[in-house]
Parts: C-alpha cells; sequence; structure tokens
C-alpha cells in the first residue's frame, strides 16, 4: 500500500475513534512478525520495522514505521528523541538509517535500565522511563539540569573527575558508581 492510501487510512481511523489521541506514554520498536498493522491492516513482515505505541488511556497500538510516522504527524504527537546520530544496528537489507535511529531510541526508551545523557559541562539532556523510575524524576524536571541532581554530595568529586577526564578526550569504558 503506498504511503498516500496509508495517510488516508490513518486520518480515517483517528475521525471514527479507532486510532487513539491520547497522550502517549512508550514506544518500543523491533522488526515486524507478520501481526497485522493497526494503521493501515497490512501484515508487518520481518523486514518492516513494528512500532508498539502504549497510549496514558492503557490502549496499544501496532503500527508499520511509516504509519506511526503518519499517525505522529496527524495527532501532533511526538516521540522522545533518542540524540543517538552516530549509533549503528544490523538491520535487514533496504532499512534506513531513520528507523534504525527509532528502533534504537525505543531500546532505550523501553530499557528497566536508568539511561541519561549530558554535555561535556554536566547538563542532562536525555532521561529515559528507567531513569524516571530508578532515580525518582521525571524526564521533565531532569533534563536542562545538571547532572548533580541525581549525584550525591559524597560523590560530586568522582563526577567532576570524570567530566575532567571525558574533556580531556578519555574513554570512560565502563563506570560503577553508588547512588
Amino acid at each position: 500500500m503506498e504511503s498516500i492510501g496509508r495517510a488516508e487510512r490513518i486520518a480515517e481511523k483517528l475521525q471514527r475513534g479507532l486510532l487513539p489521541r491520547a497522550k502517549l506514554v512508550k514506544t518500543w520498536a523491533g522488526f515486524g512478525n507478520g501481526r497485522p498493522c493497526d494503521g493501515c491492516d497490512e501484515a508487518i513482515l520481518s523486514a518492516d520495522i513494528e512500532q508498539e505505541l502504549e497510549f496514558e488511556d492503557g490502549r496499544t497500538l501496532r503500527l508499520h514505521d511509516a504509519c506511526a510516522v503518519l499517525w505522529r504527524r496527524e495527532t501532533s504527537v511526538q516521540h522522545t528523541e533518542s540524540g543517538m546520530t552516530r549509533a549503528r544496528a544490523a538491520p535487514p537489507f533496504g532499512v534506513s538509517d531513520e528507523q534504525v535511529r527509532v528502533l534504537l531510541a525505543a531500546i532505550v526508551e523501553s530499557s528497566d535500565d536508568a539511561i541519561v545523557s549530558k554535555t561535556i559541562d554536566g547538563v542532562i539532556t536525555s532521561w529515559n522511563g528507567g531513569a524516571e523510575r530508578m532515580l525518582g524524576w521525571p524526564a521533565e524536571m531532569a533534563i536542562g539540569s545538571h547532572i548533580t541532581l541525581i549525584v550525591p554530595e559524597e560523590r560530586r568529586a568522582e563526577e567532576d573527575e570524570v567530566l575532567a577526564r571525558i574533556r580531556r578526550g578519555e574513554r570512560i569504558r565502563h563506570f560503577d558508581t553508588v547512588r
């Protein structure tokens, strides 16, 4: 089915209330397994990126990547930006870099681990759902704050040293700390 047909079908389903306009709370992406797309009703094949969207009202949608983009455009609901512009995966042939970024962003967002990124100056730039659950701060409050938001006073020198090493161009391979 071509994109214009998908766009019309998504718009029709939204108008009839068959697709939600509720707040998006979680996104997952992976390669399809033949289940039907809730947007265009076609099978999501193994060569396709499938997005699973969970909503505040409890509903879940399974969509082709293209249908998820169309749904977001129609509803003005945005997904979390991953900031992983250099990340790579080994997808099937014909999958775009954008689809890989969506997949990797969904992996980060659906992780139970706290995954946080920051600038070289220690300003938090991303904060996944695992960070919200483990650290207790919603992303809206954490993003834009300094990383010391989650660093105990007695560990701040440790954080300063990590940032100094990064500024010198050193790679921090693995770092365990106590929070």
